[in-house]
């Protein structure tokens, strides 16, 4: 049985995703963090609007 896996983002994280961005942390560091935590490179990308500059692992 297949069903939708993906992660939504609670207040929590929405609160420290803005919370990191505000203090002028790295936002590809940022970006890493969520994907480690399960949370897919798209959802993210709209979440921060943001895109890393970097290559991230595998992602």
């Amino acid at each position: 049985m297949w069903w939708d896996m993906t992660k939504s983002f609670n207040e929590e994280w929405t609160q420290w995703i803005r919370s990191n961005v505000d203090d002028g942390r790295d936002k590809d560091g940022i970006f890493k963090i969520l994907l480690d935590e399960g949370y897919l490179y798209e959802d993210i990308c709209l979440q921060m609007n943001y895109a890393p500059s970097v290559p991230l692992g595998n992602w």
